[in-house]
């Protein structure tokens, strides 16, 4: 969560939103450390769109299926957060990431890939 805070506060970005598995975004494990830390404002999704990103991840990069019908509702969501003043989307999954391998830079700005913030710390902390 450290590497995400330290993200979001350098971009001084203060709303965001969590793309995960649902178990992750109805837990506290990681909104929890992350609010109390860098006290991001973070947007709790509707329930529909949390099953969404749920069954995109199970039922499909998971099984190594990248559907385009699956990138366009993924990116119909961001949408919708961009709209409510999201500055941000953590993708707390890797297997987000692969639907939006290939989207020009402008549709993902305010995403955050949560792997790609905590591959700099790992390689510091190894040295």
């Amino acid at each position: 969560m450290d590497a995400i805070g330290s993200k979001l506060k350098v971009t001084g970005i203060r709303k965001v939103a969590l793309l995960a598995i649902k178990v992750l975004i109805e837990s506290d494990i990681y909104l929890k450390p992350l609010e109390e830390r860098f006290e991001p404002d973070v947007l709790v999704r509707e329930p529909e769109e949390t099953e969404l990103v749920n069954y995109i991840i199970f039922e499909e990069p998971g099984k190594g299926i990248v559907s385009q019908e699956s990138r366009r509702k993924l990116l119909k969501v961001l949408d919708g957060l961009g709209r409510k003043g999201v500055g941000a989307c953590v993708l707390a999954c890797t297997d987000l990431a692969l639907l939006l391998a290939n989207e020009e830079k402008d549709d993902n700005e305010m995403v955050i890939q949560g792997l790609e913030c905590l591959i700099p710390r790992l390689c510091m902390r190894s040295l």
